[in-house]
């Protein structure tokens, strides 16, 4: 038993080592709407202050009072005056109460090998099928913000340095815990010149992807990946509603 035991937690390091996609910082996952989003949020230690959109920050204890008032706090910001106060309203069919929506939320407190990072989330859609394949994804847990539906999914995870020169002091140290996770999803013919550097650009096979060098510190990507996921949903959508569409067509 305990020989299967150690053999369990070795296969479970060789996976993580030689993963074929890309996790994001902390417990968030790529996909994630916004329940899950709000509970990790508040169960990451050390966050103090926690912003939404380009509203003023709220404390991490203001924030995490209930997810109702979280979700408040965020059809607040989608009213402020340097965002847009309407909607991009989905005009797709059986939709028309489903807005589409960009969400950007940032939280400080996060420090790594002695660098002061603002975690950065971003969830929400750019095209109306995009929209309508996240519903379809996460229509259990969608928002609502006025009279619209908003359906979000976290799709890019940053770990912006609060200071660039902090950052530059510890870059080594950084760069090899990301290295020794995500090098094999690097091009070999980068691999010399990204180690020298030590900067990462990795690619996941299904889509993700990892930055890591320069201002923008730590960029969890996975937009095209998330992209793919609601395409494939909304054309399921597209050929079940057509099938149960009542044709003519032997009539002509």
């Amino acid at each position: 038993m305990k020989l299967f035991k150690l053999s369990a937690t070795v296969l479970a390091l060789v996976v993580s080592l030689n993963a074929t996609d890309i996790k994001p910082f902390g417990n968030f996952n790529f996909g994630d709407s916004f329940t899950p989003v709000y509970k990790n949020l508040c169960k990451t230690k050390n966050i103090t202050n926690i912003k939404i959109g380009f509203a003023k920050p709220v404390s991490k204890n203001e924030f995490c009072k209930s997810k109702k008032h979280a979700v408040d706090l965020v059809a607040k910001s989608s009213k402020q005056k340097y965002r847009p106060s309407k909607l991009n309203k989905v005009t797709i069919k059986s939709f028309e109460n489903i807005a589409r929506y960009n969400l950007y939320i940032r939280a400080d407190g996060i420090n790594i090998k002695g660098v002061d990072f603002e975690l950065q989330l971003h969830m929400g859609t750019h095209r109306e099928e995009e929209t309508v394949g996240s519903y379809l994804l996460t229509k259990n847990d969608t928002i609502k913000i006025g009279k619209f539906y908003v359906p979000l999914e976290l799709d890019e995870v940053q770990l912006k340095p609060k200071k660039y020169s902090q950052f530059t002091l510890h870059q080594e140290a950084i760069f090899n815990i990301l290295w020794k996770k995500y090098n094999h999803l690097v091009k070999k013919d980068n691999k010399k010149r990204q180690k020298n550097g030590h900067y990462i650009d990795a690619k996941g096979k299904d889509g993700t992807s990892l930055s890591f060098g320069g201002s923008d510190g730590i960029v969890y990507h996975a937009s095209s990946y998330m992209n793919r996921l609601r395409d494939i949903e909304f054309k399921k959508y597209k050929k079940k509603s057509e099938k149960n569409q009542n044709d003519s067509s032997s009539d002509l």
